[in-house]
C-alpha cells in the first residue's frame, strides 16, 4: 500500500522499562484454596513487581466471562497456573501429611537395617517438593490463553508454579533486586487474628514464605512482627479496607496505650507487596487516576472467585474491598463476635464521595445479585449502612470489569518520561534501538535481573494479535513468542533473552533490535499468508482508500458525509431518475449519470446558498467534484458533459466526433452556459458501493479509541489457486484490537435469511482466520433488525471475536 521505494523518515519512539506482569491461575475447585491462595500470594511478593499481578480461578477447561475481560486488560506478561506440591498438603493437613511421610520412610527403608535422621529430611523435603496434584491447563484453554492474550510462551507450554519460594528464570526474585538497590532496612510481617485469617489482609500487604524471610535476614534486613490483636483490629481492618487514619485519631491511639494502637507500617518497614515495587511506580493518563478514585466495588461471597475478583479490581483500576459471607453470618447470629465486629470498619471505611456520590458497586461472582440485595438489606439492619443516603448498586461482575477505565501500568521510576526520535528507511528502523533499562539499579546482572522493554510509537497502532511481535521487532539474540509480544499500546520483548546467559555483564548479553513499523495491510497480509491465503485491496478497497485521500482524511470525509447538507448534495449525485421537463434545479441525468449546477445544489442545501458555494468550491479544490458544461451536439444530438479543461469556443461530440462551435443551441437553458459539477468516477463508485458507511465507521472508531488507531480499506482474500475466499470491507485496529467489519446502507445484511447466514459464516470464519477480536456491523439505517442482530449474536457465541453494531445514531451523530 506504500510507495515502491522507501523513504527516510523520522519516528518518535518512547522506550519504557518495566517488571513483568504476572498472572497466576489457580484451581477453582480446590477444597483448600484458601492455602493456596495464600501460597500464590506469597510467590507474587517474592517477585519483582510481584504486587501488581492477579490470580484468576479455573478449573484448567473454561475461564469465567469476567476474568476474561480482567485477563484482556491486564494483559499479563506470563501465565501460570498453580499445582500443589507436598508442602501444601503438609500446611493444609498436617496429621494425613505425617502419616504419609511415615509410609515413604517405611518404603525406604524396607530391607535396611535403619536409616538415620538425615535420610529422613531428604525424603520430608523430596516429598514437600513433589507434585501433590494433577492440576493441568487443557489444550483449548492454552489455544485460548495464547490467542487472547497473546503472552510470552512458548509453543503454548504454560508452566505451572509451587509455593515454597521458588522463582522461575524468566522473573526477577525480589532478593535478586534488594542487593542493587536503595531498600527499607526491615520488612513488615502482619498476623491478624486465627479467625480473621491471613489471606484476607494478604491480599493488601503481601507475605513472605519462610524460606524467603529468612534468606532476606541473611542479607541484613529485620523483620518486624506485627500481631494485631482484637483491641486494634478494628483499626487494622479500616486500614487494610482503605480508610484514612487521620492523625487525631493516632495520636488517641498512641496516648491509649500500645496495646490499643495499630499503626500503619511506615517506609522504613514496608509490607512484602511494598517492597516488591522497589524501583517501581504507577503511570497512566489523569483521566485513570480519578476513575480509580471515582470506583470502588464491595465483593462479598466466600467463594474462590469472590476472593479473586476482589484481588484483581485493583489491578485493572478499579478499588475493592472482600467481605466474606461468613462475617456477615457473625453479625447477625453471634451479636459482639470479631468477625461481626470487622464488617463496620470493611464497609464505612469505603470513601465518603464514592458512598455519597459516585455510588457504590455491589457483587457476588459466587451468589449473584439477588444475595446482594440481601446483604444490603443486613447490612442496613446491623450497621446503618445504606440508611444514610449511602448509594449502593448491586452489580453483575461483568458490569464493573466492562465500565470505562484504565488501571495504572507499573513502569521503572521515570522509565516513561524519555523519548527519542530515530530515523527509518520505509517502514524500517536504521539500525538497531537502544533497549530501555530499569532506573536506579546500581547494576544490572545479565544472570540475576530479567526485565520486559517497550517501544510505543506516536500514533502508530499495534493490536494483540498473536505473531505479530516477532515480525516487528528483529533481534539475534531473542526468537518468537518466547521474546516478543504486544502490550497495551506497545512492542514488548524480554530483557536481556531468553537464550543462554553467557557470565553477568548486561552489556555482553543485551541485545539492541531493529524495528519495524505496524501496517494494518501488511499484518493482515502475514496472518492470511501463515494460512496459505494472498491478501489485496478489492477494487471497492481502492475506491475507498482514493476517495478518503482525496476527501483530506477520514476526519474531513466524515465531516462531509454526515452533514446533513452535503449528505443530501450526494445523494442526490446518486439519483439517477429521469428528471422532469422543464425543472431546471434538480440536475440533468446523462447515460446513467448525474450533473448537479449550483441551482441543484443550492436546493439540496435546503437553499442556502452561501454553504452550497461553500460546498462546491470545496469539493472542486480537492478533486471530488469538476467543473464542465452540458452540451447537445447539433448533428447527432447526443447530450453529454464536458470538463472545461476540454472545451475551448468550440467541441468534439464525443459520438460522432463532429466539431462544432458552443452555441446557444448546444445548451439551450439558460440563456447564458450553466455550469455543471461532475462527481469525481472514484468517488462516484466509492459512494455507489457503501464507501461512506466505511468512511463513517472508520471515523467513529479513530474518535473512540483511547490507543492509536490504523485501517485498511476492503481486502480480498484468495486461496493459492486464486479462488476467492471472501472480501472484508474494512479492517482497523480499534483500541488496540483487530478489527474487521461490513457495511450495509440498509439494517440488514442480506434480503433472505440464506444469504444473510452466508455473510454470518463468511465473517465469523474470516474473524477465526486474522484472529480478530471485533467484528463490526455498520449501517446508516435509523438500527439493524432485530432477526440480524440475534443471527449475528447466536453465531459470535462463545467466539474469540466480538459482534459490535453501529447504526445511524453512531455514524451520524456526533456521539
Amino acid at each position: 500500500m506504500g510507495a515502491d521505494t522507501p523513504k527516510l523518515h523520522y519516528e518518535t519512539v518512547e522506550a519504557r522499562a518495566r517488571p513483568a506482569r504476572v498472572a497466576v491461575l489457580i484451581n477453582s475447585s480446590d477444597p483448600d484454596w484458601f492455602d493456596s491462595a495464600l501460597r500464590i500470594i506469597e510467590f507474587l511478593s517474592s517477585i519483582w513487581g510481584g504486587k501488581h499481578s492477579i490470580i484468576v480461578p479455573t478449573d484448567g477447561l473454561t475461564i469465567d466471562l469476567a476474568f476474561w475481560k480482567i485477563l484482556e486488560q491486564f494483559s499479563p506478561d506470563y501465565v501460570y497456573f498453580y499445582r500443589k506440591t507436598g508442602a501444601d498438603f503438609k500446611l493444609a493437613h498436617p496429621e494425613e501429611y505425617s502419616a504419609e511421610l511415615l509410609r515413604a520412610v517405611e518404603q525406604y527403608q524396607a530391607g535396611l537395617p535403619t536409616i538415620d535422621e538425615h535420610e529422613k529430611d531428604i525424603i520430608d523435603r523430596d516429598l514437600q517438593r513433589s507434585w501433590a496434584d494433577n492440576f493441568d491447563l487443557g489444550s483449548d484453554l492454552r489455544t485460548q490463553i495464547a490467542d487472547r492474550l497473546v503472552p510470552f510462551h512458548f509453543e503454548k507450554n504454560f508452566h505451572p508454579i509451587g509455593g515454597g519460594g521458588h522463582v522461575p528464570n524468566d522473573l526477577t526474585s525480589i532478593e535478586n533486586v534488594l542487593p542493587y538497590l536503595d531498600h527499607p532496612p526491615s520488612f513488615t510481617s502482619l498476623h491478624p487474628p486465627a479467625e480473621v485469617g491471613m489471606i484476607w489482609s494478604a491480599i493488601h500487604t503481601g507475605a513472605y514464605p519462610r524460606s524467603v524471610s529468612e534468606r532476606l535476614l541473611a542479607q541484613s534486613m529485620s523483620e518486624t512482627l506485627v500481631h494485631v490483636t482484637t483491641d486494634n483490629l478494628r483499626r487494622f481492618i479500616d486500614w487494610i479496607a482503605g480508610g484514612a487514619l487521620n492523625v487525631a485519631s493516632q495520636q488517641v491511639s498512641e496516648g491509649s496505650g500500645p496495646e490499643f494502637a495499630f499503626m500503619p507500617p511506615g517506609t522504613s518497614s514496608p509490607t512484602p507487596f511494598e517492597i516488591s515495587m522497589l524501583g517501581v511506580g504507577l503511570y497512566g493518563s489523569p483521566s485513570s487516576s480519578r476513575e480509580f478514585a471515582d470506583h470502588f466495588c464491595l465483593v462479598i461471597g466466600d467463594s474462590i472467585s469472590d476472593f479473586c475478583f476482589s484481588y484483581c479490581l485493583p489491578r485493572i483500576g478499579r478499588r475493592a474491598v472482600w467481605l466474606p459471607s461468613l462475617w456477615i453470618d457473625a453479625l447477625q447470629s453471634k451479636r459482639g463476635s470479631i468477625l461481626g465486629s470487622c464488617v463496620f470498619p470493611v464497609v464505612y471505611s469505603i470513601p465518603m464521595d464514592v458512598r455519597m456520590k459516585t455510588g457504590l458497586d455491589v457483587c457476588s461472582p459466587s451468589k449473584g445479585t439477588a444475595y446482594v440485595s440481601e446483604v444490603l438489606g443486613i447490612l442496613r439492619k446491623y450497621t446503618s449502612f445504606g440508611a444514610n443516603s449511602e448509594k449502593t448498586r448491586p452489580t453483575e461482575p461483568i458490569q464493573i470489569v466492562t465500565q470505562p477505565g484504565a488501571g495504572l501500568i507499573p513502569y521503572c521510576i521515570d522509565s516513561p518520561n524519555h523519548t527519542e526520535i530515530y530515523p527509518f528507511l520505509g517502514d524500517k528502523s536504521v539500525g538497531a534501538m537502544r533497549s530501555p533499562r530499569p532506573n536506579h539499579f546500581s547494576k544490572l546482572k545479565a544472570d540475576k535481573h530479567r526485565w520486559v522493554a517497550e517501544l510505543s510509537f506516536r500514533s502508530r497502532a499495534v493490536p494483540t494479535i498473536p505473531h505479530i511481535a516477532e515480525n516487528l521487532v528483529f533481534s539475534p539474540g531473542r526468537s518468537g513468542t518466547h521474546d516478543f509480544r504486544v502490550s497495551p499500546e506497545a512492542l514488548a520483548y524480554v530483557c536481556p533473552g531468553s537464550l543462554l546467559i553467557i557470565g553477568d555483564d548486561i552489556n555482553a548479553n543485551l541485545q539492541n533490535p531493529e524495528i519495524r513499523l505496524f501496517d494494518t495491510f501488511s499484518a493482515i497480509s502475514f496472518i492470511a499468508a501463515a494460512s496459505g491465503y494472498e491478501c489485496q485491496l478489492s477494487d471497492k478497497g481502492t475506491y475507498q482508500r482514493d476517495s478518503i485521500e482525496k476527501f483530506g482524511g477520514i476526519s474531513k470525509a466524515s465531516d462531509l458525509l454526515k452533514a446533513s447538507d452535503s449528505r443530501a448534495v450526494f445523494k442526490k449525485f446518486l439519483d439517477h431518475t429521469k428528471r422532469e421537463e422543464n425543472i431546471y434545479d434538480e440536475g440533468c441525468v446523462l447515460q446513467g449519470r448525474t450533473y448537479l449546477d449550483f441551482s441543484a445544489t443550492e436546493k439540496a442545501m435546503c437553499g442556502d446558498q452561501n454553504a452550497a458555494v461553500t460546498l462546491l468550491d470545496r469539493l472542486t479544490a480537492a478533486k471530488v467534484t469538476c467543473r464542465g458544461f452540458v452540451l447537445g451536439c447539433s448533428v447527432c444530438k447526443h447530450a453529454a458533459w464536458y470538463a472545461l479543461a476540454d472545451l475551448t469556443d468550440d467541441f468534439h461530440c464525443t459520438r460522432c466526433t463532429r466539431r462544432q462551435a458552443i452555441s446557444y443551441r448546444n445548451w439551450k437553458h439558460p440563456a447564458s452556459p450553466q455550469i455543471f459539477y461532475k462527481l469525481d468516477e472514484i468517488v462516484y463508485l466509492f459512494l455507489k458501493n457503501d464507501g461512506d458507511i466505511v468512511a463513517l465507521s472508520l471515523d467513529y472508531m479513530a474518535r473512540k479509541s483511547k490507543h492509536p488507531f490504523s485501517y485498511c480499506p476492503e481486502i480480498e482474500l484468495t486461496a493459492d489457486d486464486k479462488t476467492p475466499k471472501g472480501e472484508i470491507d474494512f479492517c482497523a485496529v480499534y483500541d488496540g484490537l483487530l478489527t474487521i467489519g461490513e457495511a450495509k446502507k440498509q439494517g440488514e445484511l442480506a434480503s433472505s435469511v440464506a444469504e444473510a447466514r452466508k455473510v454470518i459464516e463468511k465473517y465469523l470464519r474470516l474473524a477465526n482466520l486474522l484472529k480478530a477480536r471485533r467484528v463490526l456491523f455498520c449501517t446508516t439505517a435509523p438500527a439493524w433488525k432485530n432477526s440480524t442482530v440475534e443471527a449475528i449474536q447466536e453465531a459470535f457465541q462463545d467466539n474469540l471475536a466480538a459482534p459490535m453494531f453501529l447504526s445511524a445514531k453512531e455514524l451520524l451523530g456526533n456521539q
